[in-house]
């Protein structure tokens, strides 16, 4: 019977990995990460902890992502110095690209250069554009997805982590 009730404590305990072919789960601590960012600046995710933290792997060829730019930007503003957002652009994306993007469309977005995949194959496998990843104050994976969003839905779930006590 003991058995049983360790093995049903365990169960319940478990989370599914947040994608298949990935070992990240909900939860967990995320992977140690350095973003080396458009204008220069090198940052660790550690360095970013006590904000919530969206971590957003995109490309210039994503339309979805593209799409979805102009609303993450106005999630930046809206809750500005409350959260990081780091735009991660993908290793096969040509940096003149990247920056072409930034300087006609998002001058403000902060954008980490992965041509090494350095970033993609700490939370990997990314399987697709966009992905994106929200991270607690404490450093845990709060949220994952891939593909599309409703901007209301990624709004919901920052909020939801900006409202948690610290």
């Amino acid at each position: 019977m003991l058995a049983l009730l360790v093995a049903g404590l365990l169960l319940w305990q478990w989370q599914p990995p947040i994608a298949p072919g990935i070992q990240l789960r909900v939860g967990q601590t995320a992977p140690a990460t350095e973003f080396r960012f458009i204008d220069g600046n090198v940052e660790q995710l550690a360095q970013m902890r006590g904000q919530p933290v969206l971590i957003n792997f995109w490309a210039t060829s994503c339309a979805i992502c593209l799409a979805e730019m102009p609303d993450v930007i106005a999630l930046q503003k809206e809750f500005a110095g409350r959260f990081r957002h780091v735009a991660v652009a993908m290793p096969y994306d040509r940096a003149d690209r990247v920056l072409d993007y930034q300087r006609r469309v998002q001058p403000e977005l902060p954008i980490a250069l992965d041509p090494l995949s350095k970033i993609v194959d700490a939370w990997g496998p990314v399987l697709g554009t966009p992905t994106r990843v929200l991270i607690d104050r404490q450093g845990r994976i709060a949220h994952y997805s891939l593909g599309a969003i409703k901007p209301a839905s990624l709004r919901a779930q920052l909020q939801a982590l900006l409202d948690e006590s610290t």
